[in-house]
């Protein structure tokens, strides 16, 4: 346990957190400090601007807004999906630099996002043979074919399922327990729900090593 006593008052700034040497939390003059994943960061103190944002700065705020909104809940499979191009990045920030470009349409202020474009995954793990997604009384579910025959693919590759409902801003991401041998996975939309479109994506992650696969979209309807 950390114990620390200050009689005289001190104005604590910064507290040095690995040693003389290492990396301190807080502000100690125009210098912030802060560690974040084990690694200690340093940056200048901001200053708050007080000018009026121009409709320019105002609309790329508005584009950020809506693909946070979108990448946030997506965080734990952009975190298999991406693992191979975050290169020290967060997952969710080599999605949103993916997106950013190509993946918000529309006219200011008025953006929104082309599902089509979206990416859950990127990678050269040979996926799907005869990839098929329909859904039938709420139940979406993807079937595939298998070939054992077929050199380098691994039954056990894991499966993966996202589920997008723009309108009730609802995401499931399923998968983990379901791999390529199986030849199918699924997931029944609660009843309550109202009818829309849903978008789906799929992807396979290699157990036997970081690789994994492209992630495929499909439209369909509750």
């Amino acid at each position: 346990m950390d114990f620390f006593t200050n009689p005289l008052n001190f104005f604590i700034m910064g507290k040095i957190v690995q040693g003389i040497l290492g990396g301190f939390i807080g502000k100690v003059g125009t210098v912030v400090g802060s560690v974040r994943d084990g690694k200690a960061y340093m940056r200048s103190v901001g200053y708050r601007n007080t000018k009026t944002a121009t409709e320019g700065q105002l609309n790329q705020r508005r584009k950020f807004g809506v693909l946070k909104r979108l990448i946030s809940p997506l965080t734990p499979a952009f975190a298999i999906g991406f693992r191979n191009l975050c290169s020290g990045s967060k997952p969710q920030n080599v999605a949103f630099g993916l997106l950013y470009s190509s993946g918000v349409v529309g006219d200011a202020p008025n953006f929104e996002i082309d599902y089509s474009k979206l990416s859950v995954s990127e990678g050269s793990l040979i996926a799907f043979n005869g990839l098929q997604v329909s859904a039938v009384s709420r139940t979406i579910k993807a079937v595939w074919s298998y070939n054992s025959d077929v050199d380098g693919l691994d039954p056990d590759d894991q499966v993966y399922m996202v589920v997008l409902l723009p309108e009730v801003d609802l995401v499931y991401i399923i998968g983990g327990d379901v791999v390529r041998s199986n030849g199918s996975i699924s997931y029944t939309v609660h009843e309550m729900l109202p009818a829309q479109k849903a978008h789906v994506y799929l992807f396979m992650a290699a157990v036997s090593n970081t690789k994994v696969s492209k992630s495929f979209h499909f439209e369909v309807n509750l």
